[in-house]
């Protein structure tokens, strides 16, 4: 079990042996050729990242507009999946994560959810360990992730595009039970332990992912596979496997855009060669930005276009708002969050909004993310933005300079800002 979570996570994300050239270094892909009416496309996400490191390129942007229909891994806008998710996630026999760990790992265990995630361990107990592993990656991380999923549905329906899913909560969920609890739970208590080993891979396979270095993804995932050959069957290849014929049946006739985790593109078993490999044609597309616009702002436009963070002063009465809202549409989950203040605390430090020169937004907040249009308001006291759902918010400027941004926001609400 040594070092176990690495190898698991590297597995989850970029495991496999190379399958094409370090030339094509992208994470965006079109599918084309064998009948295909129009190009289908293919991209690589990060399930766990920091809302700064999920870039969002005009590439990426276009190629969505250019298609029909998203297909995840999962179906994320079923109204079932939550419910389904967390059904799959905890025991079922009365059991608990506690029974698999000894009297001396569930006092190292139940101290770090305690003092490093201000979470009672006791509230989530009845959580599987593989499922309690990822609520470390936050804390890996030292952020409050973004979801490349929800980003991309939230875009998927603001074109009216249908999303689907490559398998169920079930299907993804049994791949995790081919683990026995004692082998779960002694990732989890690795997980904690190897604390600093695990930040250190995760940053480096972050880094390798944001650089889109698919080569070097799967050498550097590669030194760490000695004994997860089975592990590392059932969580790619035969998920990659089963996915084929069903992205066929999608793109025949509709073009289609598909988001996985990155570990599934490559390897001489990943998605891409599979494809190849079944006769389709399968290039890289660069993955970046058009060329900007060129700024002409001037006064309060010229002084708005930057990166601005949430300032400390705000942050007590933006949590608040935040949790009145839940409260009004689910107690219980409320509750939950209120267990919770210390990590949200963190994560509004974290949340930023930042209005280009080429003029789009993008706010950054918990690890969900919006983005859209801006533009200042003819008597320049007015910042109005349209985000990419065609929703319209208007907020009115009290202070504006090189080092402050003050407003009042679409709730009447008085919140500041400080440059990034």
């Amino acid at each position: 079990m040594k070092r176990f979570i690495l190898l698991l996570s590297a597995a989850l994300l970029f495991a496999g042996q190379p399958a094409f050239s370090q030339s094509e270094n992208t994470l965006l892909w079109e599918i084309s050729g064998k009948g295909m009416k129009q190009p289908s496309y293919l991209f690589g996400t990060f399930h766990v990242l920091c809302p700064e490191d999920l870039i969002m390129t005009d590439a990426i942007r276009n190629k969505l507009k250019a298609t029909q229909q998203l297909v995840l891994e999962l179906d994320f806008d079923d109204p079932n999946l939550m419910a389904e998710l967390q059904q799959g996630m905890v025991f079922s026999d009365g059991k608990t994560t506690k029974d698999y760990l000894s009297d001396d790992q569930y006092r190292v265990v139940s101290g770090f959810f305690q003092d490093s995630l201000g979470m009672p361990f006791e509230q989530v107990a009845s959580v599987k360990p593989f499922m309690l592993s990822t609520f470390l990656y936050p804390k890996y991380l030292g952020c409050q992730p973004a979801s490349w999923e929800l980003t991309l549905m939230q875009m998927a329906q603001a074109q009216t595009s249908e999303v689907l899913g490559l398998e169920t909560p079930q299907q993804q969920l049994a791949v995790m039970d081919k683990m026995t609890f004692e082998q779960q739970a002694a990732l989890l208590v690795e997980g904690v332990t190897n604390y600093d080993g695990m930040k250190k891979m995760m940053a480096e396979l972050l880094r390798l992912y944001k650089e889109q270095k698919v080569e070097e993804m799967y050498r550097f995932a590669g030194t760490y596979f000695t004994d997860l050959e089975a592990v590392e069957k059932a969580m790619l290849e035969d998920r990659n496997r089963a996915w084929i014929p069903k992205m066929e049946k999608l793109f025949k006739d509709t073009p289609t855009f598909f988001a996985v985790g990155a570990g599934h593109l490559g390897g001489l078993a990943g998605v891409i060669a599979l494809l190849r490999k079944n006769g389709y044609k399968v290039t890289p597309v660069a993955n970046v930005d058009a060329a900007p616009v060129k700024n002409a702002a001037t006064g309060n436009a010229r002084l708005l276009a930057r990166k601005w963070r949430l300032a400390e002063s705000s942050i007590p009465q933006t949590l608040e708002d935040i949790l009145d809202k839940v409260r009004q549409q689910s107690p219980e989950q409320a509750q939950m969050l209120e267990a919770q203040k210390e990590a949200l605390v963190e994560g509004l430090r974290q949340s930023t909004v930042e209005y280009r020169p080429d003029g789009r937004f993008e706010l950054v907040i918990l690890g969900q993310r919006v983005s859209g249009v801006w533009r200042i308001g003819e008597n320049d006291t007015q910042i109005l933005r349209t985000n990419d759902d065609g929703e319209e918010s208007v907020n009115e400027i009290v202070e504006l300079t090189d080092g402050r941004l003050v407003i009042i926001n679409a709730q009447k609400k008085r919140v500041s800002y400080v440059p990034q």
